[in-house]
């Protein structure tokens, strides 16, 4: 009886199939993709990789060790698919770690975009995501002189692990996906432009529910970082008197306060910036110091004012204010169409608390 089932189950391995598992050097590892918006109306999808070719061999250069392959079709699967049919490897999706969305693709087609990269398993939900104002196979192409790895120096620039801006946001794949379904919040993502053969970081856009770009300049994109407290450095330059004064600030606080006993809706935006001199034309006096300081709460409070008036304007709310006021009001269903009644006629109310802890020590 033993020995019959013995023989029956060697017979079922006979006809079980084999492990699917490809070897590392039978895969393309793609570190990032674009999609841009092609010239073909039949065939509107363009789609780029840039694919890491695995080596044995070390130190070489990144534009030796990467390809980009690129395609166009009338989906992104289809694209995809035409591009398989170009190389002898399988394309693997588990290490993309930037998606860019060049000009003009996410028009009308936010949707369909998110819903294919959620869908898409092997992709990573904490991909970063990013605007480009060229095409993004551009920005895909090229290979700085400081990257050692293809790909990475946009990495570590979204992740500031390595260089530290005040101008750079990051959004991962899944908080784009959330704030562009959620009510109250719209989704701020950061911008690339190509320059002398270098990527650039220093803006931002922000997507409305109807898809549409609202960009946001070098200085409105550091205010808004202020305000998400994405940074914890800033540099603030003011005149006080005949001398010119850099501080550096190391504690950016900011908090948003509704207060929704008023009418209209009021907004109080407390700030706390605390610093210390980094750079100054000769030793700052005491006056020059209170006069810094002055100078620098009327430039924040001004600038932070513009920009959430800028947002009123355009009818966006990256800031997520709109979520704030619905957590307030929880026990009423309607409260996302009262905010959306009250956003336009909201008063904000800035106060900025400047301290310069230290002019520095100069011998």
């Amino acid at each position: 009886m033993k020995k019959g089932i013995v023989m029956w189950f060697c017979i079922i391995l006979l006809f079980l199939g084999g492990c699917a598992f490809k070897d590392i050097d039978k895969r393309l590892f793609v570190l990032g993709m674009g999609v841009d918006k092609s010239e073909n109306d039949e065939e509107p999808f363009h789609i780029s990789l840039k694919v890491s070719m695995p080596s044995s061999e070390n130190g070489g250069r990144p534009e030796e060790q990467h390809v980009v392959l690129e395609e166009t079709g009338e989906s992104i699967t289809d694209a995809i698919n035409k591009i398989r049919t170009k190389v002898d490897q399988e394309i693997d999706f588990g290490h993309a770690k930037v998606l860019l969305f060049g000009s003009g693709i996410l028009e009308g087609k936010v949707d369909y975009l998110v819903n294919w990269f959620l869908r898409k398993h092997t992709i990573q939900q904490i991909a970063f995501t990013a605007l480009v104002e060229e095409k993004a196979v551009d920005i895909l192409s090229i290979s700085s002189d400081t990257e050692t790895q293809p790909s990475y120096g946009l990495v570590i620039a979204f992740e500031q692990t390595g260089t530290e801006s005040p101008y750079i946001t990051r959004k991962y794949l899944f908080q784009f996906r959330r704030e562009h379904m959620d009510e109250g919040v719209d989704p701020l993502l950061p911008v690339v432009h190509l320059e002398e053969n270098e990527h650039i970081i220093e803006t931002a856009g922000i997507l409305n529910k109807k898809g549409e770009l609202i960009k946001l300049e070098k200085e409105e994109t550091k205010i808004y970082n202020l305000l998400k407290q994405n940074i914890d450095e800033l540099d603030i330059k003011v005149r006080p008197g005949d001398n010119f004064l850099t501080m550096r600030a190391n504690i950016v606080q900011a908090q948003f306060e509704l207060l929704t006993d008023q009418d209209p809706l009021t907004i109080k935006v407390p700030l706390t910036i605390h610093g210390s001199v980094e750079e100054s034309f000769h030793t700052v006096s005491k006056e020059e110091q209170k006069e810094a300081e002055k100078q620098i709460e009327e430039k924040v409070t001004k600038q932070v004012e513009g920009l959430l008036k800028k947002f009123q304007e355009e009818n966006v709310d990256p800031l997520a204010l709109g979520i704030k006021y619905r957590s307030m009001q929880w026990n009423d269903w309607k409260s996302i169409e009262r905010w959306k009644e009250l956003y336009p006629d909201v008063k904000f109310q800035v106060e900025t608390d400047v301290k310069i802890k230290s002019i520095g020590a100069v011998k």
